[in-house]
């Protein structure tokens, strides 16, 4: 080999170790990818805990504020929710007979006092058959065949009530059972028999009975003051579809789609009428709307990302970032327990001030660090410098929270709805159809809308079958 380079060219050797240094730092490149691969976990990214099941469990860093209050057992936890009850169903009184030591009769003793203990349960599992019969009757006038009328909610031959048609609508979208579970639900406790079809149109009898509400939901969605946006990915029918949300602190709507980009959210009917401060995180298509409302962003995602850089990067500016948006955070909510509605502008300015200074110098270094590399054409930037330069551009978007208290720190209510989403899915696969995901979505917007307004789920979905919907307070 040593021969063969002495008989090449000055020129041929100078090339040779540019391409050999372009080799080098390719592989250099791939091989701080992978680190950054295996260092990343749900404490520095957007990752969910269901992949690290599996996984050794090792330490992360938590950015919440620890626990003061005692753990374990708690005196006053146990009779908290637990009451005795003022007009049992049945009463049995256990009489003293004779006396225990001396054998005395006390039947006709009178007792002084009396100690109470009741046990709750719940009648037989069984089901109730109501059949109605049309007499007919030969008029001996006219000889007219009259036949009695059946009542309107008597419709077909065989038909279920309102307690199955609720009952199963609401394991199958408030606890996440699937059509089959639910099925041998029905078999096993009630010995009935209910096909999956029959379930299946439960919920579409419920669909389209919840039309009006939809409308009425998606029109205060619109008025509100404050909204949170998101969205995540499910399976329908084998085929990728995207699930958004739009929420506040008393209302929920969710609606399916084949895109996640703007063709979806103009197609919803909110974000294109919405014109107040929408929370969200840095997904380009809320971009779109930047001239109708206001924008702030998920904190939540910053920290993250934040500790992401300095677990490996080890950048000074990361921690102090963090550091800033936390007591930022604390100082609101500091505010808030005082009944405070704004911070002081002496406070905001210095805030202010301080996120410039902490990005300031790595933005005057930017030009320089983008110049260190043996690659033509356009740079790829690192994570760490993607963030930066977003920190930098959207200064206003990222303190949002502190100029109105109204907006909140994070977006993780609104990941929280998402979450259902989720359950569902890891129980069931997917969707079997695009229409059992509407009729899926429009029902958890009823029901997360009516448990965030603490109105009871069950009598709620049984005033649906019941043709009297409740209705929360939009």
């Amino acid at each position: 080999m040593q021969n063969n380079l002495q008989k090449n060219s000055k020129n041929e050797l100078i090339e040779e170790i540019l391409k050999l240094r372009e080799e080098l730092h390719e592989k250099n490149d791939k091989i701080k990818e992978l680190e950054w691969q295996l260092n990343t976990n749900t404490s520095n990214s957007s990752k969910p805990s269901s992949i690290e099941l599996l996984q050794k469990k090792t330490q992360v860093c938590n950015s919440r504020i620890k626990w003061q209050k005692p753990r374990g057992w708690v005196k006053w936890h146990i009779w908290a929710n637990h009451k005795l009850y003022e007009n049992p169903d049945f009463v049995e009184i256990l009489e003293v007979k004779q006396c225990e030591k001396c054998a005395f009769s006390l039947e006709k003793v009178s007792a002084y006092n009396e100690t109470k203990r009741q046990i709750i349960d719940i009648p037989n599992p069984v089901f109730s058959v109501t059949e109605y019969r049309s007499l007919e009757k030969h008029c001996p006038c006219c000889h007219h065949v009259n036949k009695a009328k059946f009542p309107v909610w008597v419709e077909q031959e065989f038909q279920f009530w309102p307690n199955i048609q609720t009952l199963s609508v609401y394991n199958y979208n408030y606890q996440m059972t699937s059509f089959k579970r639910l099925q041998e639900y029905w078999q096993e406790v009630f010995w009935l028999k209910i096909s999956q079809t029959t379930l299946m149109s439960f919920n579409k009898k419920s669909f389209w009975k919840l039309e009006n509400f939809e409308t009425r939901l998606k029109n205060a969605l619109v008025s509100s003051s404050i909204l949170n946006s998101d969205e995540t990915w499910v399976r329908v029918n084998w085929k990728t579809h995207w699930i958004h949300t739009a929420w506040t602190k008393e209302l929920t709507c969710y609606f399916t789609h084949t895109k996640r980009w703007k063709e979806a959210m103009d197609e919803m009917k909110i974000l294109e009428f919405f014109t107040w401060i929408l929370v969200s995180d840095h997904w380009k298509s809320y971009k779109n709307f930047a001239n109708i409302f206001l924008h702030c962003f998920c904190n939540a995602h910053h920290l993250r990302e934040l500790q992401w850089v300095i677990e490996n990067e080890k950048k000074q500016w990361a921690e102090m970032m963090k550091k800033l948006l936390l007591r930022a955070k604390h100082l609101k909510e500091e505010a808030i327990v005082k009944w405070e509605d704004c911070l002081k502008k002496e406070v905001l300015d210095e805030i202010h001030k301080e996120f410039k200074n902490i990005l300031v110098t790595w933005k005057n270094e930017y030009p320089e660090i983008l110049k260190i590399s043996w690659k033509r054409g356009r740079v790829r930037k690192s994570k760490w410098l993607n963030l930066l330069e977003r920190l930098v551009q959207n200064e206003d978007w990222t303190l949002g929270f502190i100029h109105d208290f109204n907006v909140p720190f994070d977006n993780n209510l609104a990941e929280r709805d998402l979450r259902m989403v989720k359950t569902r899915t890891k129980i069931s696969g997917c969707f079997r159809s695009v229409e059992g995901a509407k009729y899926f979505c429009r029902m958890r917007s009823y029901i997360s809308t009516m448990r965030k307004q603490w109105i009871d789920i069950y009598d709620a979905l049984y005033s649906i079958f019941n043709g009297k919907p409740i209705l929360p307070q939009i």
